[in-house]
């Protein structure tokens, strides 16, 4: 397994360990704890679907949102796991909805959708209900 460590700034660009030169992306508006608890919570989710290892996926891009045509950068974060069910995907971002009886409360996704809409953006959910096909994702959308 690669180990894979970022750090970036506004005022110069990084380079993956794969050779890429990578350029900084411009900034978006919003408070960075609230950021990182978002990030936190989607890769958490990630690895607990995927409970006896796999591949999780991090991309990060600027785009043209689809519905309001503003500029932002969207940040998908896919996984390798078992998939989730038509019923669980519908109620995904709804509050006190878990599917980890044992450990979850049910707040965390319900959490990142309320972060993101307060600065414009949103998250949206992709999985075939498989696993590993195609990859679940999670894309977050922040408006720039």
């Amino acid at each position: 397994m690669k180990r894979l460590s970022c750090i970036t700034t506004r005022s110069r660009p990084w380079a993956s360990p794969y050779g890429e030169t990578i350029d900084p992306f411009p900034m978006i508006s919003c408070h960075r704890e609230e950021l990182r608890q978002v990030m936190l919570n989607v890769v958490r989710n990630a690895l607990d679907a995927m409970p006896h290892g796999g591949t999780l996926r991090l991309r990060i891009r600027t785009r043209k949102d689809w519905m309001t045509r503003r500029n932002g950068v969207i940040i998908t974060v896919g996984d390798t796991g078992r998939g989730m069910s038509a019923e669980t995907r519908r109620k995904l971002f709804e509050p006190f909805f878990t599917t980890k009886e044992a450990t979850g409360i049910g707040l965390g996704l319900w959490g990142c959708a309320h972060v993101l809409t307060k600065y414009g953006g949103r998250i949206l959910v992709r999985s075939s209900g498989k696993q590993h096909d195609p990859e679940p994702c999670l894309p977050c959308f922040y408006p720039f």
